[in-house]
């Protein structure tokens, strides 16, 4: 079991409490002892104090039968803090709107959903397969213009 950060006591100060390692995973139990997984702190996104975390945004699209996979993260906005966008990878063949998967967002998630949602026909990702949001951000920053 370790015990700290090898040579980083900043990074063992912020992960380690009384002997427990704290990932930075977030999660909660209901009144029915059912757990569930928020995301990690780190990817928190906090638009006018409202906290949002992608994976919300991701599961509520990714109930969409045309939407293959989903990946949502922050916009910079000096006004707003954050903004949450998405973006999607259709399942071959099938056809939706940003219009009609923004709509079931604000159904869903209410203030939460993300202000602009891309539809691309694959997603970036690295060589194991994981999608890079990094990318994506880039990619939606330059349709900004």
């Amino acid at each position: 079991m370790a015990r700290g950060c090898v040579g980083d006591p900043v990074a063992t100060a912020r992960h380690f409490r009384d002997g427990w390692f704290l990932p930075g995973d977030l999660a909660s139990q209901d009144a029915g002892g059912e757990l569930r997984i928020h995301g990690r702190r780190d990817d928190m996104m906090i638009m006018n104090g409202i906290n949002t975390f992608p994976v919300e945004i991701e599961r509520v699209l990714e109930t969409h039968p045309a939407v293959a996979v989903a990946a949502a993260l922050p916009i910079a906005s000096p006004l707003h803090g954050q903004i949450p966008v998405a973006a999607v990878e259709l399942v071959a063949g099938a056809a939706c709107s940003a219009t009609a998967l923004v709509d079931l967002a604000r159904r869903e998630l209410g203030i939460r959903a993300p202000r602009r949602i891309e539809i691309f026909a694959t997603l970036p990702r690295n060589a194991q397969g994981t999608i890079v949001k990094r990318e994506i951000a880039d990619l939606i920053g330059a349709f900004r213009g």
